[in-house]
């Protein structure tokens, strides 16, 4: 193990948990940082889970040469919570690997394993079960759209979360009176059968370095909806990607939400700009050059 780390070219953390594992790797072995060759870390992690988690402004200064955001949101979060300055940092939107995702295009697996009728329109949010993920918000917005639409869409989430979070969140449900209308199915290993049976995809978050998911569901030409200044990918999602609220207004997200629905012609227009921007800006064959530049400190390739 130490001949493999001290021989490699870079080293490339995926995310500050690798650099977490890179740091008690080092200490188990006996190695100092200064040994290494060039470390980089790419960050996927905003000051709510960076707090929680522990890590310091020393841990990134020992540790990496060079920290790579994956939204202008999580540099500047990464700014604010650990003083890290800008010319150590930078930014590499998060990518999307649009080929495997479009190979699902047409499956229907959530309304097929849920037996969810076809007719019924589908509004969905992906990921862990958790606070910073708002899925109290995604119930809230679901509960108004209830009394609001005579005919109102089915809400479907793809993920889990720890028990007691999974508890709590179907109490609401049960309370709301929302048991025929939003569905969790628990964690999933491929999510990607699941998401072209949306029609819209919710990001409910509060907190989001990026959101992947809006890529992927882009690549299926589905819009996407968000909180201003929660979401890295709101610069995609306001280029024309989808609609972005005002931050925790949850019933201007219900009522923009409604609207969509309602109006198939924009909620396509607005689905094939999503996946356009997407191949033009965030496919992985297009950000992989400039990724790997970063990683090995080489000169970053032109555009072509």
């Amino acid at each position: 193990m130490t001949a493999m780390l001290l021989k490699a070219d870079a080293i490339y953390c995926n995310t500050v948990v690798g650099l977490q594992c890179l740091q008690g790797l080092l200490d188990s072995l006996g190695l100092p940082p200064e040994r290494l060759p060039r470390v980089s870390v790419h960050v996927r992690e905003m000051g709510y889970w960076i707090q929680r988690s522990g890590i310091s402004r020393q841990s990134f200064q020992r540790l990496a040469n060079r920290i790579i955001a994956d939204s202008q949101l999580t540099a500047t979060h990464l700014q604010t919570y650990l003083g890290l300055e800008h010319g150590s940092l930078c930014v590499i939107d998060e990518y999307c690997d649009t080929e495997e995702v479009v190979r699902w295009r047409g499956c229907d697996r959530l309304r097929e394993e849920l037996n969810l009728p076809k007719q019924r329109q589908l509004v969905g949010m992906a990921g862990t079960i958790e606070w910073r993920k708002g899925p109290d918000i995604f119930l809230q917005i679901a509960h108004h759209l209830a009394t609001a639409m005579s005919d109102p869409p089915l809400f479907a989430w793809v993920g889990g979360g720890d028990p007691m979070t999974t508890y709590q969140i179907e109490s609401d449900i049960k309370r709301m009176g929302l048991e025929s209308m939003v569905f969790f199915t628990g964690p999933r290993e491929n999510p990607y059968p699941y998401f072209d049976s949306f029609d819209v995809f919710l990001l409910t978050s509060r907190e989001e370095p990026f959101g992947a998911v809006c890529l992927e569901t882009a690549m299926l030409e589905i819009p996407s909806m968000c909180f201003s200044g929660c979401a890295g990918a709101e610069s995609f999602i306001a280029a024309g990607a989808g609609v972005v609220v005002d931050r925790f207004d949850v019933s201007a997200m219900a009522e923009a939400l409604q609207k969509l629905l309602e109006d198939g012609a924009r909620r396509r227009s607005l689905g094939v700009r999503a996946k356009t921007e997407c191949q033009a800006a965030h496919a992985l064959d297009v950000l992989l050059p400039r990724l790997m530049a970063e990683v090995l400190g080489e000169d970053i390739p032109d555009k072509p």
